[in-house]
């Protein structure tokens, strides 16, 4: 007899619970400041790469000519 309101109360909690996680889930992701200057790191890294591969062939074709 102890548990005829529990379940009524337990499905209340869940819905609870689950409208708040999906209302949390519902965020627009904007453009920030650490976002950009990761972005341009990442992008010099990119950059530095590249150089560095076309060092190398560069560097390989001298003998050959």
């Amino acid at each position: 007899m102890f548990s005829l309101g529990q379940t009524k109360g337990k499905k209340k909690t869940a819905a609870m619970v689950k409208d708040t996680k999906d209302k949390l889930k519902d965020v627009q992701i904007t453009e920030t400041v650490e976002s950009g200057i990761r972005k341009d790191h990442h992008t010099r890294d990119i950059q530095h790469k590249v150089t560095a591969r076309d060092q190398i062939k560069k560097n390989m074709d001298v003998n050959s000519k």
